[in-house]
């Protein structure tokens, strides 16, 4: 792990990201987007975050069933995944020219800050102030660039019933951070978490701490892939297949 407070948290790092956190609060409009997202044969999306994001690109996974399905009806359309396993807020900002902004993208849906909380420690506080200027850098570059910042609410570490794990309560403040982001600069927010705890409180009668919706606690099997990829298809004004009933097996 990268020394707090270096990398992109160093003092030019932060005095940048505080600068644009300034002047979000002067020309933002408050507000959650609700608006359907853009798909034409000429959009570029791009999937940015960590290892959740990257294994979707795997043959059940959310971001490979959205890149099959969009490709059939959209053909020149291009969809990118730009997930990276162990990554932060400050990687993805690290990497953004290379592996967002070259692309001319058109969406940008950000899915970070699990490996944020898993490092937290002490300093939550500052920690997670750094962690939403980073989030906000982020979104005024992808705007910065005419794309759509798209964010994401964390999916589960664990699958045991809401409140019994250890990382709940982090996970929670890590995802009112996301909402306010989301709020504060008028970007479009997908809801992963609600629909997969509602899932899990329906078929996790044993309390089972993995196999419901993930592998390993975190990363997504072919159920919780699904979930991810219905709601994605939503929020581009599509539909896959014959929707998943929330709590149906």
């Amino acid at each position: 792990m990268k020394p707090f407070l270096q990398s992109a948290y160093t003092r030019k790092g932060l005095l940048i990201l505080l600068v644009h956190a300034a002047l979000f609060a002067t020309t933002a409009k408050a507000g959650i987007s609700t608006n359907t997202l853009p798909l034409d044969k000429y959009s570029c999306i791009i999937f940015l975050g960590d290892s959740v994001t990257a294994k979707g690109n795997e043959d059940d996974g959310f971001v490979r069933i959205f890149s099959h399905t969009v490709r059939k009806e959209h053909l020149a359309a291009k969809v990118v995944n730009a997930g990276r396993g162990f990554d932060r807020v400050d990687d993805l900002r690290e990497r953004y020219d290379k592996d967002v902004k070259a692309h001319r993208p058109t969406v940008v849906i950000i899915q970070i800050g699990i490996n944020n909380i898993v490092d937290e420690g002490s300093e939550s506080e500052l920690r997670r102030k750094l962690w939403q200027l980073g989030l906000d850098d982020l979104v005024w570059r992808i705007k910065r660039d005419r794309a759509i910042p798209v964010l994401t609410t964390l999916t589960p570490s664990g699958e045991k019933l809401t409140g019994q794990e250890a990382r709940d309560s982090n996970m929670d403040a890590y995802n009112e951070i996301i909402k306010t982001v989301a709020d504060e600069n008028t970007c479009h927010l997908l809801d992963f978490r609600t629909p997969m705890l509602n899932y899990i409180k329906a078929n996790n009668p044993e309390n089972k701490k993995l196999g419901i919706l993930t592998n390993d606690g975190s990363h997504l099997n072919a159920k919780g892939n699904r979930i991810l990829a219905d709601i994605v298809f939503e929020a581009f004004g599509l539909v896959l297949g014959k929707p998943t009933p929330e709590g149906s097996p």
